[in-house]
């Protein structure tokens, strides 16, 4: 076993310090997923144990590399939870401003009647009567005129929640912007997206 040195002591307790700062700064934001916060838990262990064995580096780098990729994943999965609320799982990264007349194209989707009644991303109660939708990285409150491009038919949305998290998809309806655009019996519709506000 190799002796460290007083002065690698020194930096690696203080290192600790800043990793039990960080976790109280990751616990109290409720985006965090909890693996973020059980491997701040291991980087402190793995410090504690470099003081006793140098040799424990080669899983600390392991681990960090782990939790560098996670900490960078911006994917955030909307999942109940048992009270019935939708969440997202993670959110970072920045909200996406788009500027008046950007126009996307893509699949449109609608949201399962499953929803009904849970709280959206951004905090408000989803009804499917309201004219809503979800979007992976627009702001909130951004609003749109969805085409649908089989039938020419639009609807006036507004951006409230995160998702879909299917691939392939750009934006999640609510029923009744659905049934405006009139893609209920097919599911999924080709659909033009333009920023109005």
């Amino acid at each position: 076993m190799k002796l460290v040195s007083k002065n690698t002591v020194n930096k690696y307790s203080q290192f600790i310090k800043k990793i039990d700062i960080i976790k109280i700064i990751f616990s109290n934001n409720v985006n965090i997923v909890y693996i973020r916060t059980e491997i701040i838990c291991y980087f402190k262990k793995l410090f504690e144990l470099m003081l006793k064995d140098v040799t424990a580096v080669k899983y600390l780098l392991a681990i960090a590399t782990s939790a560098i990729l996670m900490a960078s994943c911006s994917s955030a999965v909307r999942f109940a939870n048992s009270d019935g609320s939708a969440e997202a799982a993670s959110r970072s990264g920045q909200a996406e401003t788009l500027s008046i007349g950007t126009v996307f194209r893509g699949k449109a989707s609608f949201y399962h009647d499953k929803f009904e009644g849970r709280q959206t991303a951004n905090g408000e109660i989803f009804s499917q009567s309201k004219f809503t939708a979800a979007h992976k990285t627009l702001s909130f409150g951004t609003k749109l005129k969805v085409t649908n491009l089989r039938n020419g038919r639009q609807a006036i949305v507004v951006i409230n929640d995160r998702g879909p998290f299917v691939a392939g998809r750009i934006i999640d309806l609510s029923r009744a912007a659905a049934e405006q655009l009139d893609m209920i019996n097919e599911g999924v519709a080709d659909v033009e997206c333009e920023v109005i506000d």
